[in-house]
């Protein structure tokens, strides 16, 4: 770590940043740098987002900046006088002392956590020297401590969301959060409510963007603040499970997140090794990362709506459809964009379908026609949907379940991928045999949904070698729909 009474602020920001403040200081405007961007400099950390506090002049000192490097001037809140500048792929914050605090120690403990309430003043003439750190909450101590601490219990009251923050900065930090903090979560934690969904929404995709969010995610459960913002998590507890199964819902739900995770640390350590580029590629696309692990929470979300016991038997029937709803419930709560409620929707809507073929598997050979449709239906997914059915079996050890799942789960899933290769793509990347056109023109065929299902059979049918000439695929199209007339 870096020296915590003198902090050397040159290797961290740009010269044009150094420039602006020295230029300000020695016009005498107070200028400090605080807040995280102080934490991120003492824990060694990149630093792109930079806050800026000023005595006075905020806007118009954030306007000038942006002019001066050409960067774009953004205004966050015209009462608390607050802006940003952004240039360069840097986030530059400017704000005065907040809530009329006349000195930056009293604006420092205002601030939601000890580890962000600390800062450094620049003077004119002291452009290369180390700054002398300003702490007044004992936020040197708490990094040292690796420790998440609340200032004041009115700093929750006036922001609730700065509960949600306690955990993404101990999921993100690695920190673990102070007992006495927890407390006052569980003291002021219906506050949530109050917040913006869309706020509480960024903070829990930011928590889950955390390569290892699963500690803290489940200290937010344990503390009930997860239950109070998603109440249908806490519907799983207590809902046995036998068989696979070693853990109840929740248990099981929880420990599929944290499977995911190992996962996608190391994806060669679950799936052969020739894969693990393909997967890390795959999970580095819009945000599917922490797709995977909401899909991992509510894959079994579903379970208590259909649970039926039978002495030591439990079922869950049609629980994969029930979950989805679930899902794109709470999800279109959250205000969602609707690409990533429907990714997560489908994955849980699919998951149970590599276990079935899993069975298949393990009794015999899985089916081109079985296989085509598991592509078809997953799509891009069909490596996410692989992900998550690891996890999931992962993390069920119940007296029931055979030895070899993991490992047929792998060899499905290396089949599934060669078929794609090898007979799907193919398929994709040339002209259709026959068009939608062909069943107006020739089979004198009204437009609609059977359409989608006709041309979806004739794809079997060509991945199957059934098919393969133009020829071919009109008499396909011909007996078939004199099949469905005989069958009426």
């Amino acid at each position: 770590m870096a020296d915590f009474l003198k902090l050397d602020v040159q290797g961290f920001l740009p010269p044009q940043v150094l420039g602006f403040v020295h230029k300000c200081a020695r016009e005498g405007v107070k200028i400090c740098m605080a807040g995280g961007t102080i934490r991120d400099m003492i824990l060694g950390r990149e630093v792109k987002d930079i806050d800026l506090t000023v005595s006075r002049d905020a806007l118009a000192l954030a306007q000038n900046f942006a002019e001066t490097v050409h960067g774009t001037f953004i205004l966050l809140d015209d009462v608390e006088k607050v802006a940003r500048v952004v240039f360069e792929g840097y986030q530059i914050d400017f704000a005065e002392f907040r809530k009329g605090s006349r000195t930056l120690e009293e604006d420092l403990s205002l601030r939601d956590l000890t580890i962000n309430a600390l800062a450094v003043c620049f003077a004119d003439d002291k452009l290369e020297a180390p700054l002398t750190l300003i702490d007044p909450v004992g936020g040197q101590a708490d990094i040292e401590d690796r420790l998440i601490r609340f200032i004041t219990g009115q700093g929750i009251i006036d922001d609730p969301l700065r509960m949600l923050r306690a955990y993404r900065f101990a999921a993100t930090l690695d920190f673990k959060i102070d007992p006495a903090s927890r407390e006052m979560i569980r003291r002021y934690g219906a506050l949530i409510k109050n917040t913006s969904v869309e706020r509480i929404a960024y903070e829990l995709n930011a928590l889950l963007g955390a390569k290892n969010s699963y500690p803290a995610l489940r200290w937010m459960a344990e503390d009930g603040l997860f239950p109070t913002i998603c109440p249908e998590i806490e519907d799983m507890c207590g809902v046995k499970q036998y068989g696979y199964h070693h853990l109840d819902v929740y248990g099981h739900s929880f420990l599929t997140l944290y499977y995911i995770e190992k996962i996608e640390a190391n994806p060669a350590d679950y799936f052969p090794d020739k894969y693990k580029g393909e997967i890390e590629e795959y999970l580095r696309h819009d945000a599917k990362s922490v797709l995977l692990k909401w899909a991992a929470l509510f894959h079994d979300i579903g379970k208590p709506q259909t649970a039926e016991e039978n002495g030591e038997k439990s079922t869950f029937y049609n629980h994969d459809q029930v979950g989805a709803a679930i899902f794109a419930s709470f999800a279109r709560r959250l205000k969602w964009s609707h690409k990533h409620l429907e990714f997560v929707e489908k994955l849980i809507y699919l998951h149970m379908r590599p276990f079935h073929l899993v069975n298949v598997l393990r009794s015999g050979e899985v089916t081109p026609r079985a296989l085509g449709r598991l592509i078809r239906e997953t799509g891009d997914e069909l490596t996410g949907l692989f992900v998550l059915a690891m996890a999931d079996s992962l993390s069920g050890l119940g007296p029931a379940k055979p030895d070899d799942c993991e490992a047929l789960l792998m060899q499905l899933f290396e089949t599934t991928i060669t078929f794609y290769k090898e007979k799907v793509r193919p398929l994709l990347t040339r002209p259709r045999l026959i068009t939608g056109h062909d069943l107006i023109n020739i089979f004198h065929l009204e437009p609609g949904p059977f359409f989608k299902v006709l041309m979806e059979e004739l794809e079997d049918a060509q991945v199957e070698g059934l098919v393969t000439t133009r020829d071919e695929a009109l008499d396909w199209v011909t007996a078939r729909l004199k099949e469905l007339t005989v069958n009426g």
